[in-house]
């Protein structure tokens, strides 16, 4: 993807990235993708970006595992006019198995990384933490007080089993390593041309993998299975709030994971800075179980369908979530829109209140949606 940063006397017509946090400057606007485009074409693109005159700067995001890829760097900054030559080298990349451009391609054509190298280490081996089973109350208990919302109402027990949880959401290094695929590929496909820069919402090896749908997910599960011949999964919604509250090293019921004040545990609108934050950022305190940002940066997917009334009628000894999924509501351009089926989504994020950060909040969403402030961890089952 290309970036070009306007400044001197340029000016655009293409929108800016974001209206929260004020764009950097010089202000970054995307360039309409150039893989895959021949050298005058991606030319052609990037002169006439909305550009009129000026100075231009241009700076090179995530190369991608297809496509065309830079073998020189261009100029730091050029003088052009709109339509004027960009002196730009771009030749084929490396021969790779899954490029799109290749009939005889068996991949899915919507995931074009490159599958992990059989010799690539489990990159969660360390992050997993084993969480004793036991019993708790879910949903609305006490301490959550007046920040509940009605699908969390009822307060029912549970009974878990012993699992693994990872110590931190999957980070983009990590999806990176697996999937071949990076960041700004993921928020292309989602936002297309209005894809912002993605230093915007936190960009790097320690930051969350956002921009992943449900659906994206069990696709990197599956190709993390087939290289560790693991059974890593996504946890259910239960064994999600059981580990938020600390399991059975809890020494009290907080509202939030990892203690009472919000500030000490948590990415949320208030300090976040309106972006993510890496997962290991120690500023912020882990739970008793040693386990960080169950509580804002980002919503998590869980594995379960979503249902309003399911705390009703759920079984009391390790919970799934409802056989199959129903109606539902999701907020879409400031209107509620109904959907046929909804996951859950669980534990707040930077750009939500705090409220959406307690360890009770549930929140539904389409599994093949995906946005700049939603991402997950994994689980599996005890060994």
């Amino acid at each position: 993807m290309f970036f070009i940063a306007c400044g001197g006397g340029g000016s655009s017509s293409v929108s800016p990235p974001g209206t929260k946090p004020d764009p950097p400057t010089p202000q970054l606007y995307y360039v309409p993708d150039v893989f895959g485009k021949t050298e005058l074409e991606a030319i052609s693109l990037i002169a006439n970006a909305g550009l009129t005159s000026g100075t231009l700067s241009y700076e090179y995001h995530d190369t991608m595992p297809f496509g065309n890829v830079i073998d020189q760097a261009p100029p730091k900054s050029t003088s052009v006019a709109k339509a004027s030559p960009v002196n730009l080298t771009l030749s084929r990349g490396p021969e790779d198995p899954t490029d799109p451009e290749d009939p005889t391609d068996p991949g899915n054509p919507k995931y074009p990384g490159r599958p992990p190298d059989p010799s690539t280490p489990d990159p969660f081996t360390d992050e997993m933490f084993v969480v004793e089973g036991g019993k708790f109350l879910m949903g609305c208990t006490a301490e959550q007080g007046s920040g509940c919302i009605s699908p969390e109402y009822i307060e029912h027990q549970v009974i878990l089993s012993n699992f693994y949880i990872s110590k931190y959401v999957v980070t983009q290094k990590q999806w990176r390593e697996i999937m071949g695929t990076y960041l700004g590929y993921h928020c292309f496909l989602e936002a297309g041309n209005n894809c912002p820069s993605a230093e915007i919402f936190g960009y790097g090896d320690n930051y969350p993998m956002y921009y992943v749908s449900w659906e994206d997910i069990q696709e990197f599960i599956k190709r993390l299975n087939t290289l560790t011949g693991k059974k890593y999964r996504l946890p259910t919604e239960a064994e999600w709030e059981y580990a938020a509250r600390g399991g059975n090293q809890s020494l009290s019921s907080f509202r939030y994971s990892g203690g009472n004040d919000i500030k000490e545990v948590a990415w949320y609108d208030v300090n976040s800075g309106y972006r993510t934050h890496p997962v290991n950022d120690e500023t912020k305190k882990a739970n008793e179980l040693g386990i960080y940002g169950m509580s804002g940066n980002v919503w998590e997917w869980v594995s379960d369908w979503y249902g309003d009334n399911y705390y009703s009628s759920s079984p009391s000894t390790n919970p799934k979530g409802p056989e199959s999924g129903a109606k539902c509501l999701v907020y879409r351009n400031s209107n509620w829109v109904e959907k046929p089926y909804c996951r859950v989504l669980r534990g707040g994020s930077f750009s939500d209140v705090a409220e959406a950060a307690q360890v009770s909040t549930r929140h539904s969403e389409d599994p093949d949606a995906s946005f700049l402030n939603v991402g997950f961890r994994l689980a599996r089952d005890a060994d």
